[in-house]
This record gives C-alpha cells, sequence and structure tokens, in this order.
C-alpha cells in the first residue's frame, strides 16, 4: 500500500507509475484487504497535511468525511468496531499479541529467530480454537520476534530516517521508501515459505 503513494508522486514515466498505482489498489481491492486500504488513506491524509498547498482541502475533507460518517449509524459503528479491534478479527490481534508479548518478555534480545515464531510462541498458546499463525500481525512484534531487539531498533532507525530523508529531498524519499518496504516484503516471505499451509486472516 504505501509502494503506491511513492509511484503517483513521481514525475517521470507518469503513465507507467499510474498502471502500477492502479494494478495495485485493485489488487488490494479484490484481496480484500481493510488494513491496506487503511494505509492507503492513513498515507493520503498525511501527504496531504504536510504538502502545505493540499492542507486545506485535507481538512476539508476530513471535515466531510467525519460529518458523513457520524450521520450513518451504521458506517459509524462498523468503523468502530474495527478501530477498537472489538470484532473477531480484533480480538484474535488482541490475544495474538498478548501471547507473543508474553513469549517476547522471555527472549527480549534475540526473539524467536527468523521464521521461528510459531514455535516460540506455541507454549504461550492458551486457545485452541484460535490457530497459531506465521507472524503477530503487529509490525513492530514482527521485527522484534523476528529480528530480535537490535532488529526492532534497526527497522526503527529506518522509521526515523525515512521520514526525515522524505521531507528534505524528493529522490532519497524514493529510494528510502523503496528499499524500507523491500525489507518488510523480505521478512514475509521468509516466513511464508515456512509454512504456506496456514492461513492469514
Amino acid at each position: 500500500a504505501p509502494l503506491i503513494l511513492i509511484f503517483i508522486g513521481q514525475k517521470k514515466q507518469k503513465i507507467f507509475y499510474w498502471l502500477v498505482a492502479f494494478l495495485s489498489l485493485m489488487a488490494i481491492i479484490f484481496a480484500q484487504s481493510e488494513g491496506a486500504i487503511a494505509g492507503i488513506l492513513a498515507g493520503l491524509i498525511f501527504i496531504g497535511l504536510a504538502i502545505k498547498s493540499a492542507r486545506k482541502f485535507t481538512l476539508a475533507g476530513l471535515f466531510i468525511s467525519m460529518i458523513i460518517i457520524f450521520s450513518f449509524a451504521p458506517l459509524k459503528n462498523y468503523l468502530w468496531q474495527k478501530a477498537s479491534l472489538n470484532d473477531f478479527s480484533g480480538q484474535i490481534r488482541k490475544e495474538m499479541w498478548s501471547e507473543t508479548w508474553q513469549m517476547l518478555k522471555e527472549k527480549p534480545i534475540f526473539g524467536a529467530g527468523l521464521a521461528g515464531y510459531q514455535k516460540a510462541v506455541e507454549p504461550y498458546h492458551k486457545k485452541d480454537y484460535i490457530e497459531i499463525y506465521l507472524y503477530p500481525h503487529n509490525i513492530f512484534f514482527n521485527f522484534w520476534s523476528e529480528l530480535g531487539i537490535i532488529g526492532l531498533f534497526v527497522f526503527l532507525w529506518l522509521v526515523f530516517k525515512f521520514f526525515r530523508l522524505g521531507f528534505k529531498s524528493k529522490s532519497s524519499f524514493f529510494d528510502l521508501s523503496v528499499l524500507f518496504w523491500l525489507i518488510i516484503g523480505l521478512m514475509q516471505i521468509s516466513s511464508n515459505q515456512e509454512d504456506k499451509k496456514i492461513p492469514i486472516v
């Protein structure tokens, strides 16, 4: 999702970048990935607030959106259930994060190791009707459990550099952001190769 915003911002080869952005957006929609869609919206809001010329339009859009959301009770209730993690998927995530935290308290330095999350968290797994997923579905817990506390600090440093360089130079923003999300993608691939049979909610 964040890469879509990067491609849209490039001036050269606009047709290619818009095509990539469109196809990526369609893939996210057909995959019914609510998290990715929320990420795109959050990214657009962030960019809109960061750019002075677009700030007024962004704030106006947010104001109108809030009016629409609070005017329709079903929509408001649905979004609240998602945001507060009170739906079924959210309950699973909260349980998963609790188990992950218990595991990390025992292994704070090295975590579970690459592709070792499932085995490491198994002793802390309480609810049998919930399967043990490939990773904790939390980007901070993911880096901590896979790469240890040092890996988490490196990730946080990359996030800091991502935003710091992004505001200074468009070129640096593009180069570092690609590296940033490629690292995350590689981590997900390494986890998926460990056991492709386990579905992800």
